[in-house]
């Protein structure tokens, strides 16, 4: 006789996983339907319930179809690449969705996700050892959804989805029901956004029997988002939001837990806040645009069984070409601000995302509309190279007690490649590639016992200012970058990390012949990232880069 406990344990190295990493709290059964699927929402705090973006709508709000701007296709992957330090696991997610809008009918987007889990061997009570069958496990799902303007800022959306999961010996099939709504009141000029939704609603899921039913994945999603900044070359993007999940015990289905399963609030809630600099497209001419989008975000679990708590970043780089428009990104957690022996991942939790967009002149041969974008002033393209160097705990800190270990980065030549896009004579959006090649050293009692080098790229989305109108060449400026650091060693722990980095510089621009422009210029780089030997404590550390930059103004 096949027990969920056997279930259990042959899925233990997973179970751990979304114990641990996932969702301290999470008991309901497919769960990862709950997951992000865009770099956008993972970027802004794993949640996009009222961004005016149509990235996961059919995750997190349906009624968000309607900001689709024209007919697109994605592929999101998360490799969920676990720790080697026990095991190595590799489970990826796969996520394929198109979106799509009709004129007077509304928006519609299609979703199919694979979570491959590969083989494992059947075990029960009687053969704890297995009886040499291997059985295939998945999550597999498929989503339709439908939102409409019922007004110029007031959209609903609904969503049907069928979810089938094979874990071992047990398996489900399920239908699941999603509503939302997003408004965008007249306060504040139309800059606010609120967003509603019920998630992934439905009866119990049942794997071996009733009596080890499983709750739904339904949530609750309520959010506000606000644009403090949107023009016609950039937006700056907020938003603030909590979800609760209903996975109350007995098990009872999502309907019936919207109204009982409220004893743990607010302990059994999720906090999710982030912000964006996006980039709207850039004309550059002869049918090319350009466009970037940067966020960073947090995620916080409440204190039912457990704090749970990540920052999270992302980006964006696409372009457009008469019509076809192309663009890939990443996202990630970067830094878990509790659980404090949390496992580390051989590889950094790590997502990618490509998309590609298709006007609907295209697809139905009609005539072709010039798109209204905007239009830099000028644009200046630059290489530099200089000096990096580092001050503090980054270039050196040591852990004492009877013997004394000296650990940190030397400095070392960088090297970068710049598109500054100028709005007008005294402001630009500055898109920058950042290569600084360094060596890891660690010294015990003098001695070096450790060299290895260290390739450290950056790209980062910055904003330009020259303050002086009576010598414009001087400018200040500000951003955000997202740093990885990549060990050239095939020893080193784990393979290779990301971080986030604020970015502060100042510098010149040299006209010396004919559109050649030289740039002085020293930046300041303050690296975010986990400070000692446990996750929580989040520190900074500090960098100067001093060098020159060669460009052409275009």
């Amino acid at each position: 006789m096949l027990n969920r406990s056997n279930l259990q344990l042959i899925l233990f190295l997973t179970t751990l996983f979304l114990n641990t990493e996932t969702n301290a709290q999470s008991t309901q059964a497919m769960y990862y339907l709950n997951y992000p699927r865009s770099v956008y929402s993972l970027g802004m705090g794993e949640q996009s319930v009222a961004l005016r973006t149509s990235d996961d709508a059919l995750t997190y709000n349906p009624a968000n179809l309607v900001f689709v701007e024209r007919p697109m296709v994605s592929f999101f992957h998360q490799p969920f690449q676990m720790a080697s330090s026990y095991f190595d696991l590799h489970i990826p997610l796969n996520s394929y969705s198109a979106k799509f809008k009709l004129k007077d009918v509304g928006a519609f987007g299609i979703e199919y996700i694979n979570w491959d889990w590969g083989e494992s061997v059947i075990r029960t009570f009687e053969h704890p050892e297995g009886e040499g069958k291997l059985v295939h496990s998945y999550e597999r799902s498929f989503s339709i959804g439908y939102a409409r303007e019922f007004c110029e800022n007031f959209s609903a959306g609904i969503q049907m989805k069928y979810a089938k999961s094979s874990l071992g010996p047990g398996s489900a099939e399920k239908y699941f029901f999603s509503a939302g709504l997003n408004y965008s009141p007249q306060l504040l000029d139309y800059k606010l956004n609120l967003g509603f939704s019920l998630t992934n609603f439905g009866t119990t899921v049942i794997y071996v029997d009733e009596a080890q039913a499983d709750p739904p994945p339904s949530k609750l999603n309520l959010g506000i988002g606000f644009l403090p900044i949107d023009n016609n070359f950039y937006s700056l993007q907020t938003q603030f939001a909590i979800s609760k999940q209903f996975d109350a015990h007995p098990v009872e289905s999502s309907f019936k837990g919207l109204f009982n399963d409220w004893k743990d609030f607010p302990n059994d809630a999720t906090l999710h806040t982030g912000i964006a600099f996006n980039w709207k497209p850039l004309d550059l001419g002869n049918g090319f645009a350009f466009f970037q989008e940067f966020y960073i975000g947090n995620y916080s679990v409440g204190n039912k069984t457990g704090l749970n708590n990540f920052y999270t970043h992302g980006g964006k780089i696409g372009i457009e070409f008469d019509g076809l428009q192309f663009a890939a990104g990443y996202a990630g957690r970067w830094h878990n601000v509790h659980q404090a022996n949390y496992t580390q991942w051989k590889f950094p939790w790590e997502s990618v995302q490509f998309s590609l967009g298709i006007n609907e002149e295209i697809l139905f041969s009609a005539e072709r509309q010039k798109a209204d974008y905007g239009k830099p002033k000028n644009i200046i393209i630059s290489f530099g190279m200089g000096r990096t160097f580092r001050i503090g705990k980054f270039k050196e800190s040591s852990s004492g007690g009877y013997t004394t270990y000296i650990e940190g980065f030397i400095d070392g030549n960088n090297f970068s490649i710049e598109g500054a896009f100028y709005i007008n004579e005294q402001n630009a959006i500055i898109s920058n590639l950042f290569y600084n090649p360094t060596y890891y050293v660690v010294k015990f009692q003098g001695q070096e016992i450790v060299k290895t080098k260290i390739e450290i790229f950056s790209i980062s989305s910055s904003y330009r200012y020259h303050p002086l109108e009576l010598f414009l060449p001087i400018y200040i400026q500000g951003g955000l970058s997202i740093v990885r650091l990549n060990p050239t060693s095939s020893y080193f722990y784990p393979k290779y990390d990301y971080k986030t980095s604020l970015l502060f510089s100042i510098g010149a621009n040299v006209g010396v012949y004919e559109g050649i422009i030289l740039t002085p210029f020293v930046n300041y780089n303050l690296m975010l990232s986990k400070d000692g030997n446990t996750a929580p404590r989040l520190g900074g550390f500090n960098q100067f880069d001093l060098g020159v930059k060669a460009g052409y103004k275009l």
